[in-house]
């Protein structure tokens, strides 16, 4: 264990670079992120393989498109994957969305129907608190 800790030390000093982490909004498991957060490792397995192929395809029509940007949509909720939809089954209906803070209350009302559709109204009291 002692031999594998050495190097790998000695690696970062030479090299930070080479350990940097970047996440990918949409892909990657955040706190930050209420579609992905806490998704299990097999579901978030098919969660990226199911991304890396709709990218392909994307790719295929649009060359110049960016993984991270394609991303975003998965991470604002306006794109799925099956294993997102599973992830979803799995949790207690979602009854706050933090994420809709700064948004104008027609984008707010828009995001909180489609996650809850099971909801009779939403309610905006005032711009930026969204009700359901």
């Amino acid at each position: 264990m002692t031999r594998l800790i050495l190097p790998t030390v000695l690696a970062f000093i030479l090299f930070p670079f080479v350990v940097e982490m970047v996440i990918v909004a949409g892909l990657d498991r955040t706190d930050q992120n209420p579609f992905l957060s806490g998704m299990s490792d097999e579901l978030w397995s098919e969660h990226n393989k199911e991304i890396q192929e709709d990218f392909k395809v994307a790719q295929a029509a649009e060359p110049s498109i960016d993984f991270a940007n394609f991303c975003k949509k998965y991470a604002e909720g306006t794109a799925t994957t099956k294993a997102m939809i599973k992830h979803a089954s799995t949790l207690e209906p979602k009854q706050f969305w933090p994420e809709v803070l700064g948004k104008d209350s027609k984008s707010a009302v828009e995001i909180v129907r489609r996650e809850r559709e099971d909801l009779s109204s939403v309610d905006v009291i005032a711009d930026g608190y969204v009700f359901a």
